[in-house]
């Protein structure tokens, strides 16, 4: 599968929230997951030769869609399903918490995710020894803007 546009060839990443305890939670219950033989082919992606990159598709944070005092935002109100994010900005953590009734019985999953800026994701490539090479807002290419809520971000070693 070409992803970005055809610039390598590669498995697309699933947008994901991760951090140190969520991972050992995941190690815990599928340690399989965390063996060499799964985890050293995507640090060699990521740490591949000159010519080789990374695209991913993340969230940026919420926050200036936040009125002035306040730490939680819903961002799904449905019938189906009620959605909030709930902000700590001292120490770039939010919590995203979710609530649906299935078959009558009300169920609530809560997970920490850490806010990552653009910005910073571009100094962690830097110092992998990549650099941006595009951001957008999304995958249809649309331009990346201070209201964008999602960016498409490719880095690649230079040659």
């Amino acid at each position: 599968m070409a992803a970005a546009g055809g610039l390598w060839d590669a498995a697309p990443v699933p947008r994901n929230y991760f951090d140190e305890r969520i991972a050992r939670s995941y190690q815990a219950k599928w340690p399989e997951l965390f063996e060499p033989g799964v985890v050293d082919p995507a640090v060699r992606f990521l740490a591949g030769p000159v010519g080789t990159g990374a695209a991913l598709e993340l969230g940026v944070p919420g926050l200036q869609r936040l009125p002035a005092g306040e730490t939680l935002r819903a961002f799904a109100v449905t019938p189906e399903h009620l959605g909030f994010e709930e902000y700590a900005a001292a120490t770039q953590i939010a919590f995203s918490h979710h609530y649906w009734v299935v078959d009558g019985q009300l169920e609530t999953f809560s997970t920490p995710f850490r806010l990552v800026w653009p910005s910073e994701l571009d100094l962690m490539a830097r110092l992998a020894g990549m650099s941006l090479r595009e951001r957008w807002s999304g995958w249809s290419r649309a331009p990346f803007t201070s209201d964008s809520t999602t960016h498409v971000s490719v880095w690649k070693k230079p040659a």
